[in-house]
């Protein structure tokens, strides 16, 4: 199976303390946690050891500049994703892979199965989802949900931030059917709307993933630990936090 590892240097916290190298370890949890992964960097080109890696060829790397400037309306961010899922799409990855970023990590043995599609739930109504979200990413959601809403009545909140199952002919679809390049749609929550079958929902399941936004005195690192899944935030990089995924592997 390929995993594939969307990076932009420039927002990587490692970048801008070099304190952790969440993406290295991000790599290094997939190694030791999935059977036969074949790993993929798409953008930037990392430091230290995967910059090694890659030049071994143990790592792929397919680079791409990252989007400094979107049309006028249009998400910059979202429009670089596009943009870097067509490389995917042209590239030597295998037609199905996961999509995975430099703040997800693999917590113990995972399955093909482990794979399937989660939403964080289910949405009866997305005018009154009660969902905290920064200005930027709130209108991307917004547009993407209410393009949604108008193709189903099964509503789903798709942005679980977790590895992410994909196949590129489906994406090459999707982007080309809704011009992704010129709209405001994120891409992850309409390739599960259109082709996610009975999904887990992780507000009924809370053996899936740890989200750490903080670190609180009180952490419970066993607990978190004990997920299959863990996602940090920048603010929970902390020693305490790096050591328990470095212990991980090394």
């Amino acid at each position: 199976m390929d995993f594939v590892w969307i990076f932009a240097k420039q927002f990587s916290a490692f970048h801008k303390t070099g304190l952790f190298n969440e993406l290295e370890y991000s790599v290094k949890t997939v190694q030791k946690f999935y059977k036969g992964a074949r790993c993929w960097i798409v953008g930037d080109m990392p430091d230290g050891w995967l910059s090694e890696e890659i030049k071994k060829g143990e790592v792929k790397y397919i680079e791409t500049g990252l989007v400094q400037t979107g049309k006028s309306g249009l998400h910059r961010d979202n429009i670089d994703l596009i943009r870097k899922m067509n490389a995917i799409i042209a590239s030597d990855v295998e037609e199905e892979f996961v999509l995975m970023y430099d703040d997800q990590y693999f917590l113990r043995p995972i399955k093909y199965k482990d794979l399937k599609p989660c939403a964080l739930c289910r949405i009866p109504d997305v005018s009154q989802y009660p969902r905290v979200f920064g200005l930027l990413y709130g209108s991307l959601w917004r547009s993407t949900y209410k393009v949604i809403e108008e193709m189903t009545d099964e509503v789903y909140d798709w942005e679980t931030h977790l590895p992410r199952l994909l196949e590129k002919s489906k994406l090459a679809f999707l982007i080309d059917a809704y011009d992704l390049e010129s709209k405001n749609i994120m891409i992850t929550s309409l390739y599960y709307t259109y082709y996610g079958v009975n999904p887990v929902l992780l507000d009924e399941d809370d053996t899936i993933r740890s989200h750490t936004w903080t670190i609180g005195r009180n952490m419970d690192y066993d607990e978190i630990f004990s997920k299959k899944f863990l996602t940090i935030s920048d603010e929970s990089i902390v020693p305490s936090m790096w050591n328990r995924i470095k212990a991980l592997v090394e």
